[in-house]
């Protein structure tokens, strides 16, 4: 008959529970924090891709488009044609400050 060692007899040496418990919920807060850090580190980088993307720069297409909309409001008075479909209207264009000024003075007059 051949004898087999063992540490404890009649014992098959199972884990302690409360071990087991406190390691099974530690590692699960540290997943916890791992997940909420990258969630975090994720949105960060995602806020600074978009302010340096579309927040920051100032596009010269757009500065260009403000100079051009500037100057047709401030321009001197001139007479422009548009063909509206079945009729050519003619119309005085006038800068926005003498607009605003005549728009007050027939105010006044009522």
């Amino acid at each position: 008959m051949t004898e087999v060692f063992e540490h404890n007899p009649e014992d098959h040496e199972d884990p302690v529970s409360g071990q087991t418990w406190l390691i099974g919920f530690l590692g699960a807060l540290v997943l916890v924090a791992i997940v909420l850090g990258l969630t975090a580190m994720y949105y960060n980088a995602k806020a600074r891709e978009i302010y340096k993307v579309v927040v920051r720069p100032e596009r010269l297409e757009v500065r260009q488009l403000l100079q051009e909309q500037e100057a047709l409001l401030a321009g001197p008075p001139r007479w422009v044609t548009r063909d509206d479909g079945a009729e050519t209207v003619e119309a005085l264009i006038i800068p926005i400050e003498r607009a605003m000024e005549l728009v007050v003075m027939e105010g006044v007059g009522q």
